[in-house]
């Protein structure tokens, strides 16, 4: 039996890739920090609540499971302060303990998360993995870090490990004040929107996608750093249209799209070469079906929250 211990479990990608991973035929090993998911008994789906900058708790907890398989997604992901945070260091060093705690409990494969900030961005474009590395936030200077450490700890160890850049991304349950959710609720609320940047290209994946993409990647045998992205660059104007699009908003009366200054690269956009060659993966949802997809989770969402008021107002 593969058994896998997923980090961040209850996050945007991680919680997506439990069916994925079950899927493929492993016994999952989900981590939560706080709270537990309210979901009824699945079988081979386990929890484990954990802090993992504990040292003790997360050394425990490996050594407890024993696992096979390694994915981890866990880290500070708040829109806010993610890029800047004193945090990323705490889990640069927690991370790599994990992937040694793996190892030492006879873990075989492991995957990690890493980001496209870990790039030179401001030359921008198409961007493949071997392109120089030069993050210019804490967040991606501690993926980078990581990344090495990983790299340096699988040569000596024997240990298979990859590591999957993730470009832009969207879908259900994202933070409300990220690009594109930001947008679906202005149109929701019956606001205006604004899209200060439309001219800049990136390159957006539909979160159940990321997911299923990683799952790929940790079920094949290809080390290294991999892309994980749609290799397909859109403007963030033409992203704000499509969505007051989804809403049958008149873009000249709802939208506004400006081409403001900016010191963020034109383009940045991921050459998705290995993900597809050698991963063998490629996207099931388009970016119709996924942006109709997460339209139609937030009006759910918005009319939950509705009915959730009106039974407070009649208690």
């Amino acid at each position: 039996m593969k058994k896998v211990l997923l980090t961040g479990a209850t996050g945007f990608i991680a919680r997506c890739a439990v069916p994925f991973l079950l899927q493929r035929g492993y016994e999952v090993h989900a981590v939560f920090h706080n709270r537990k998911p309210v979901a009824g008994s699945i079988a081979r789906l386990f929890w484990h609540q954990c802090d993992l900058l504990n040292k003790a708790e997360q050394k425990k907890l490996f050594g407890s499971l024993r696992a096979t398989h390694f994915l981890h997604f866990a880290w500070n992901v708040d829109h806010k302060t993610y890029l800047v945070s004193p945090d990323n260091a705490l889990w640069q060093v927690a991370s790599f303990e994990m992937l040694k705690n793996f190892r030492q409990g006879g873990g075989q494969r492991a995957v990690l998360a890493g980001t496209c900030f870990e790039y030179d961005l401001m030359n921008g474009g198409r961007l493949k993995e071997g392109a120089t590395l030069k993050p210019a936030s804490p967040y991606g200077v501690s993926k980078v870090r990581l990344y090495e450490e990983m790299e340096d700890y699988a040569g000596q160890e024997k240990l298979s490990c990859a590591w999957g850049r993730i470009f832009f991304l969207y879908g259900p349950h994202e933070r409300a004040t990220r690009f594109v959710p930001g947008l679906i609720n202005s149109f929701l609320k019956g606001e205006a929107a604004h899209c200060r940047h439309g001219h800049l290209l990136r390159d957006f994946l539909y979160v159940e996608d990321v997911a299923s993409a990683f799952a790929a990647l940790l079920d094949s045998p290809v080390c290294g750093a991999v892309n994980i992205g749609s290799g397909i660059s859109r403007s963030l104007g033409d992203i704000a249209r499509d969505i007051a699009c989804g809403f049958n908003k008149d873009g000249a009366a709802w939208l506004t799209v400006d081409r403001l200054p900016t010191h963020d690269p034109l383009s940045i956009v991921a050459d998705v070469t290995r993900l597809k060659s050698e991963v063998g993966w490629s996207p099931s949802v388009d970016w119709t079906e996924g942006l109709a997809k997460t339209i139609a989770w937030w009006k759910q969402r918005l009319k939950e929250r509705g009915n959730e008021s009106a039974d407070q107002t009649k208690n």
